[in-house]
């Protein structure tokens, strides 16, 4: 109620500093009203962008208006970060669905990695590859987690009825004793009626090639992985091989 009965009080007039900072205050309200939809449209975030640009012309006046007055630097982040609203929320959607908050207390993994994986330079590329393990290890870990207590409750719903299963079908990888080493060709050849191991050199050449750029690790020797017809390979099961 103060800012809006403050526009008869401080105007353009009589006291044009007061006038720019109520102006820059309500296109602040304004923006903040449009970043906190919970729904957005074409339309919205069209509006939004045009209040953003008169928002950031008024304050502009106003800071060159004051800057005899006061010293304050306005070059901060968040006043930066102001511009780039609606670019995220068109990317990740409506505010609602992310905050800032529970990530402070987060950072403290993040001070440990610094100070026992890091060494202390450059480390935002080595900090950032070694969460990106963490998140994709606990995401495997809460699958596995997942899968197990769905098979304990169809164990204890079904134990009266649990009939002991041989299908050889069955996508489980069971492990067995090493296998004598066979080249890729002639595996191949073995399974040249399986379209699983047509080419299947080539498909493993391109799959660890992609999978270590996407996980950070340095390619064997910096060059690419490219295995011949003729090097050798343990098979551990028919589904699983062990490199050498």
């Amino acid at each position: 109620m103060v800012i809006h009965a403050s526009h008869t009080i401080l105007t353009e007039d009589d006291c044009l500093l007061g006038y720019l900072l109520l102006c820059c205050i309500c296109l602040f309200l304004e923006l903040n009203a449009y970043a906190a939809l919970e729904d957005h449209t074409t339309e919205t975030i069209s509006t939004s962008r045009h209040a953003i640009q008169a928002f950031s012309a008024y304050l502009h006046q106003y800071i060159d208006k004051s800057a005899d007055e006061s010293d304050k630097n306005w070059n901060f982040p968040k006043l930066h970060m102001s511009s780039h609203i609606f670019d995220n929320i068109e990317v990740k959607g409506a505010t609602r669905n992310y905050n800032t908050k529970p990530n402070e207390k987060m950072h403290g993994s993040l001070k440990d990695l610094y100070l026992l994986r890091t060494n202390f330079r450059d480390v935002a590329p080595q900090i950032l590859r070694i969460n990106h393990w963490q998140v994709a290890a606990e995401s495997i870990r809460r699958h596995i987690s997942d899968l197990n207590d769905k098979d304990l409750d169809e164990d204890s719903n079904d134990a009266d009825n649990l009939v002991p299963s041989n299908d050889t079908d069955s996508p489980c990888v069971k492990l067995g004793s090493r296998q004598a080493a066979e080249t890729f060709e002639s595996i191949e050849d073995a399974h040249k009626e399986d379209h699983a191991f047509t080419s299947f050199r080539v498909k493993l050449n391109e799959f660890l090639n992609s999978f270590l750029l996407a996980i950070q690790l340095p390619l064997p020797g910096g060059k690419q992985v490219k295995f011949r017809a003729c090097d050798k390979v343990h098979y551990i099961q028919s589904n699983s091989v062990l490199l050498h």
